[in-house]
C-alpha cells in the first residue's frame, strides 16, 4: 500500500513603494550654519553684474568659533540658498576675530536688494577660496606660467645673437649672423653659422657666413639656404649669399635690388620662386635665372613682420610700419601670386615688430610670437586663414624681439633676439613651442620688458610662496611689466612693498603703478622724496598723497573712474583724476636702482554708487532625518539579503548608521552597521529567521549632528523555500497484524520553517483509513471485516 502526502503553502506578497518628495533651501546638510547678507543696491539707478562685494567679518557680526580656523569651510550661495557663487578669502584671523572675504555676486537689479548666504560649520571640507574665478583678473604669482603652455626651453645657442635669421633643412635649424655689443656698448656684427639638431638638443658651428651682418632674411630653396641683404659693418648691404648644408660651403648669388637693401626684410618660398618684401617693395627672385622681378607693392610699408605661406597665399603680418601711422603695426595683408594683388585681413590683436619672421606655419595656421612695442613680448597669437580669425595661445618663456624661428615636425623653434632697447646685446635664449601640448590653461599674463629684472620669486611674497619681484641694480634706465585689459571703470587692488635694498639716493628707490601706458593719464609713484618715502599721483604734475615706509607691505587700490577716480593706501582714501577714458592695462615700472615687491593683484568691477551690506542673524541647520525607502514599511519580502535604501541627508562628509532587528525597540539581538557613506546597504549574511523585522537609519553630518528616522519601518521576511520530502516506503502487513505508525517528520525537511508548521493530507484511500495526530504521526487503520489487497 502507498500513501501520497503533500505540503500546501499559501503565499501573499504585497509591495509598497513610497513617493519620496524632498524640498529644502539649505545648500548642504554638512554645513551647520549660515548667515544671510543683504546686498543693498537701492540707492543705485544702475544694476550690478558680476560684482565683487567685500564681506568684512568681525566679532559683532560673526561667530568665528563655529567655522574652521582659516575659514576653509566658508561657502556662499545666491539668494536661493543652494546655488554656489565664487569667493576669495583675502584675510582670516580667527583669534583676532577679523576677516575679509570677496564674493562675486551674479546680479543685483537697480534700486533693489538681494540676499546671499554665507555657510559655515563643516569640519571636514577643504578651502574653496578661488581668486581666479572671483575677480576679473587675479594673480597671486603661485602658478608656474610655463606648465601646460606647450613651451619648453631647449639648449641655449653657443653664441649670442640679436636679430639673426634662420631656415630649416632636413629637420635641422640653421641660424645665421646677428649682432652683439662689447662692454662699451659698441656693436659688432656676427657671421657664425649654427646648426641645431632637435633629436640630440645640440648646437654645432659650421662654416661662417662670408658677410657678417644682422637683420638679413634666410629662405630655404631646394636644399640651399639663401641669405638676402641685412646690415653689415659697412652699412646696409645687398649681399646675397647661398649656404649648402650638404657640403657646408658658401656661394654667391645676384645682389638684391637697392630697394630691398636693409635690415628686417621678409621672405618666403613660393613654387619655383622666392618672394622678398621690404618697406613697400616686393620682388620675386628666380633661383633658376638668378634674377629679380618687381611685383605689386605691399599696401602698408613694413619691416620685421611675419611672412608666411598658407594655401598659395602669402601673408605679411605686423612688423614696423613706415606708413600712416608709423611704428609697431598689427596690419595683416595677404598676397595672391596668381593675380599679383593684395587683400587686407583680420588685424593681429596687438601691434608689434621683431616677431617670428620665417614662415611660422603649423597645420595651416600662422603663429606670431614674441616681438616688441614699448616692451618686449612673449605673447603668442595664432591666425587661422580658413576663418580669418585670431586666437591667443600660451605665452612663450623669454620676452624679446628680433628672434629667428623655424618649424620642424609641427613644432616652432624660436631662438636669439634681444631684450633691451638701450644698448641691446644678443641673447642665447632658445625655446620650442608645441601647439598640441598647449592646454590653454597656462600662459603668462604679464608682458615683461626684462625677465632678468622682473619675475615671480619667493622673496617677493606677501602670502603664499611667491610674489612679483622687480629688482634692478642699475641706477639708469627702467623696466616694466603690464597685463592688458579694457575697462571704462574698475578697481585694481595690490599689495606693494618698496624696499631700500639698493640704498636711498636722489629719488631712489622708485616704482610706478598705473592703469594705462601713458603716465600722464594717471599713475601712482612710490619713491624717495628728500629722504621721505612718499606716494604721489601723477597726471602731468605731481600731487602728494601720503607718506609710506620702506620694507613695508601696503594694501593699495586705484579706482579708475575718470575725474572721480581715487587712490586708497592702507585704508586712507585720496580723490584723484584720471585723464584716459578707459583703463587698458595694469602697469608696473621700476625706476633707478630699486627692489620692490608686488603680490595679490586683482581687478574688480566698480560702481560709483557702491552697495551697502546688511549682515543678518545666524541660522542653524535643523538636520533632516533620512527618508526610508526600501524595504517598504509593512511589506513582505522574499529575499533574505535585502538591499536597504534611504534618502541622502547627512551632507558632505557625513555618514549613516543602519540597524535591523526582530525587536521593535532594537534590543538584542540587533545588527548595527556604522560608517556608511552611501545610501544603500546589502547584508552579506542572510537575515534569519523568517518573520517580522524592523529597521531604521541614523544620519550624522561632518560636525557630529545626528537624528533617527522617527518611525522605523517593518517588514515580514518569508523566503518561501519549498520543503524537501522523502518518499514514504510501502507499508505491508501479514494477515492478522496491524500497520506500524509513521512519524512523518522523518520524511520531510524545511530549511526556512519548522516541520511543525507543515500541513499534511492524504488521498486515494477507499477501504483503509488514515489519521494524523498533532505530532505528525500517521496511523493506518484496516476494516473490521477481512481485507486483502492494496491501496
Amino acid at each position: 500500500m502507498r500513501d501520497d502526502l503533500k505540503k500546501t503553502v499559501l503565499v501573499l506578497i504585497i509591495l509598497v513603494l513610497p513617493a519620496v518628495i524632498q524640498a529644502q533651501s539649505w545648500y548642504d546638510p554638512g554645513w551647520n550654519y549660515r548667515m544671510p547678507v543683504t546686498i543693498d543696491n537701492s540707492g543705485n539707478s544702475d544694476p550690478l553684474t558680476d560684482y565683487q562685494v567685500k564681506i568684512a567679518l568681525n566679532s559683532t557680526n560673526f561667530n568665528f568659533s563655529l567655522a574652521q580656523s582659516n575659514g576653509e569651510d566658508i561657502r556662499f550661495t545666491s539668494s536661493d540658498g543652494i546655488t554656489l557663487i565664487s569667493h576669495w578669502i583675502e584675510s582670516w584671523d580667527a583669534i583676532g576675530e577679523s576677516a575679509v572675504v570677496w564674493v562675486k555676486v551674479p546680479s543685483v537689479s537697480a534700486l533693489s536688494t538681494i540676499d546671499v548666504y554665507m555657510y559655515y560649520g563643516n569640519a571636514s571640507v577643504v578651502d574653496a577660496s578661488d581668486g581666479s574665478v572671483t575677480f576679473e583678473f587675479f594673480d597671486d604669482f603661485e602658478s608656474d606660467y610655463s606648465e601646460g603652455s606647450g613651451w619648453t626651453p631647449i639648449a641655449d645657442m653657443t653664441f649670442v645673437k640679436a636679430d639673426p635669421s634662420a631656415a630649416v633643412y632636413d629637420n635641422k635649424l640653421y641660424v645665421f649672423g646677428g649682432y652683439d655689443r662689447d662692454t662699451n656698448c659698441v656693436k659688432y656684427f656676427l657671421n657664425e653659422t649654427l646648426e641645431y639638431d632637435p633629436s640630440t638638443d645640440t648646437w654645432t658651428r659650421l662654416a661662417d657666413m662670408p658677410t657678417a651682418r644682422w637683420g638679413q632674411i634666410a629662405v630655404e630653396y631646394n636644399g640651399l639656404i639663401h641669405l638676402f641683404s641685412g646690415a653689415a659693418l659697412t652699412g646696409e648691404t645687398g649681399a646675397h649669399e647661398i649656404y649648402d648644408p650638404a657640403t657646408d660651403t658658401w656661394s654667391t648669388g645676384a645682389s638684391v635690388p637697392p630697394n630691398l637693401t636693409g635690415q628686417g626684410l621678409m621672405g618666403i618660398k613660393y613654387g619655383t620662386k622666392i618672394h622678398l618684401f621690404y618697406l613697400e617693395f616686393h620682388y620675386e627672385y628666380d633661383p633658376a635665372t638668378d634674377t629679380y622681378t618687381r611685383l605689386a607693392n605691399v599696401p602698408t610699408p613694413r619691416t620685421w613682420g611675419t611672412c608666411a605661406l598658407v594655401n598659395d597665399s602669402i601673408y605679411v603680418i605686423g612688423g614696423f610700419s613706415y606708413g600712416t601711422p608709423s611704428g609697431p603695426s598689427n596690419v595683416n595683408e595677404v598676397y595672391d601670386p596668381a593675380t599679383d594683388t593684395w587683400t587686407i585681413k583680420a588685424a593681429l590683436p596687438v601691434q608689434k615688430y621683431g616677431v617670428t619672421r620665417e614662415n611660422p606655419v603649423i597645420n595651416g595656421k600662422i603663429y606670431v610670437t614674441h616681438g616688441r612695442n614699448g616692451a618686449f613680448y612673449v605673447n603668442n597669437f595664432v591666425y587661422d586663414p580658413a576663418t580669418d580669425t585670431w586666437e591667443q595661445k600660451s605665452d612663450g618663456i623669454n620676452p624679446r624681439d628680433g628672434v629667428a624661428c623655424g618649424v620642424i615636425e609641427n613644432k616652432l623653434y624660436v631662438v636669439g633676439g634681444r631684450d633691451l632697447f638701450s644698448c641691446p646685446v644678443g641673447l642665447t635664449y632658445s625655446e620650442v613651442y608645441d601647439p598640441a601640448s598647449d592646454s590653454g590653461s597656462a600662459g603668462n599674463p604679464w608682458v615683461v620688458s626684462n625677465a632678468s629684472i622682473i619675475d615671480r620669486d619667493p622673496i617677493a611674497q606677501y602670502e603664499g610662496s611667491n610674489g612679483f619681484l622687480f629688482d634692478k641694480a642699475l641706477s639708469t634706465g627702467d623696466a616694466s611689466a603690464y597685463s592688458l585689459h579694457n575697462h571704462v571703470t574698475c578697481a585694481v587692488d595690490i599689495y606693494w612693498n618698496m624696499t631700500d635694498f639698493y640704498g636711498i639716493a636722489d629719488v631712489q628707490p622708485q616704482g610706478v603703478f598705473g592703469l594705462t601706458n601713458n603716465v600722464t593719464d594717471g599713475h601712482l609713484y612710490y619713491y624717495n622724496n628728500g629722504g621721505i618715502s612718499e606716494f604721489r599721483w601723477y597726471t602731468g604734475s605731481f600731487t602728494s598723497l601720503q607718506t609710506g615706509s620702506w620694507n613695508t607691505w601696503f594694501p593699495v587700490t586705484i579706482v579708475w573712474n575718470g575725474a572721480n577716480s581715487k587712490v586708497i593706501i592702507d585704508g586712507t582714501e585720496h580723490a584723484v583724476t584720471a585723464n584716459a577714458i578707459n583703463s587698458d592695462r595694469i602697469y608696473f615700472r621700476i625706476n633707478k636702482a630699486t627692489r620692490y615687491f608686488v603680490d595679490l593683484v586683482r581687478v574688480r568691477n566698480y560702481s560709483p554708487v557702491e552697495p551697502a551690506l546688511i549682515y543678518g542673524d545666524q541660522e542653524q541647520l535643523m538636520l533632516m532625518v533620512p527618508i526610508l525607502i526600501s524595504p517598504a514599511d509593512n511589506s513582505t519580502i522574499t529575499d533574505d539579503t535585502p538591499q536597504f535604501v534611504w534618502s541622502s541627508s547627512a551632507g558632505t562628509g557625513g555618514t549613516y548608521t543602519l540597524q535591523y532587528s526582530m525587536n521593535s525597540d532594537f534590543s538584542a539581538p540587533v545588527t548595527t552597521v556604522t560608517g556608511l557613506t552611501d545610501t544603500t546597504f546589502t547584508p552579506t549574511t542572510p537575515l534569519s529567521p523568517e518573520g517580522g523585522w524592523y529597521w531604521h537609519v541614523e544620519a550624522t553630518n561632518s560636525n557630529g549632528s545626528s537624528g533617527y528616522q522617527a518611525s522605523p519601518f517593518s517588514f515580514i521576511l518569508d523566503t518561501q523555500y519549498p520543503p524537501v520530502v522523502t518518499d514514504i516506503p510501502n507499508q505491508t502487513i501479514d494477515e492478522g497484524l496491524t500497520f506500524a505508525t509513521i512519524s512523518l517528520d522523518d520524511y520531510v525537511s524545511d530549511i526556512d520553517n519548522l516541520d511543525s508548521e507543515i500541513s499534511w493530507t492524504y488521498s486515494d484511500n477507499t477501504e483503509l483509513t488514515v489519521s494524523i495526530d498533532v505530532n505528525r504521526v500517521a496511523t493506518i487503520g484496516i476494516p473490521s471485516t477481512d481485507w486483502f489487497g492494496s491501496e
